[in-house]
């Protein structure tokens, strides 16, 4: 389950220029939530090919790296947590695209209880891999660097909503997917929070809700 390396302890984690409000941890109640329900819903025969096949092992390497990366920061490491949260942020993305390419949703239960919740986790551990990084290099903690790192998030965002389902369809026959809002709707939550946090940073708060704005 992704959480912020910055929502850890945020009295004693550096703060940086795209740190978010402390309320944007509350998606990590949700993501518990769901990701209880999948762990029930995998049993069922009907989803088997997909979790067989789809997530595959993925999910256990990716528990692996989470319980690992929850461990290393009690120690504060924060360049080895930065890295292990890249990992499974990895796997999540290679889970992801695999379930969106080779296995579309077969109902709204398939929908909501794997795709949607690969869709949050996804999103959200992109966000908190970036941050991480931010945390562990001061060097990278500047205004430039930082809103790049903001546009970059802004345009996946944009993508995924935007122009991913015409991708898929293309190499998909017979297969039309709708635009992955929850994917988008979680990294406007993300920039809402460093909007919120980095109110008086002028350029931060003009990207944020550009990029808001812009995917919306």
């Amino acid at each position: 389950v992704v959480a912020f390396t910055q929502l850890v302890n945020p009295t004693t984690v550096p703060d940086t220029n795209i740190s978010p409000a402390v309320y944007t941890s509350r998606l990590s109640a949700l993501l518990y939530f769901l990701l209880i329900i999948f762990a029930i819903y995998q049993w069922s025969a009907q989803v088997n090919d997909v979790i067989v096949d789809g997530v595959s092992y993925n999910f256990i390497i990716i528990g692996i790296l989470y319980g690992s990366w929850f461990l290393i920061t009690l120690f504060r490491l924060y360049l080895v947590e930065a890295i292990i949260h890249t990992t499974f942020t990895v796997f999540l993305v290679i889970t992801y695209y695999k379930l969106e390419y080779y296995y579309p949703p077969e109902g709204i239960f398939d929908n909501l209880l794997i795709h949607k919740v690969f869709s949050i986790w996804t999103a959200y551990s992109l966000y908190g891999s970036t941050l991480g990084f931010w945390i562990a290099i001061p060097a990278l903690d500047n205004l430039t660097l930082s809103i790049i790192a903001l546009i970059i998030l802004i345009c996946i965002g944009w993508f995924v909503v935007d122009y991913y389902p015409t991708i898929i369809s293309f190499f998909i026959i017979d297969y039309s997917p709708k635009s992955d809002f929850i994917f988008s709707a979680v990294i406007v939550w993300c920039l809402i929070g460093v909007a919120a946090r980095q109110v008086d940073v002028l350029p931060i708060i003009v990207t944020t809700t550009t990029g808001i704005g812009l995917i919306s």
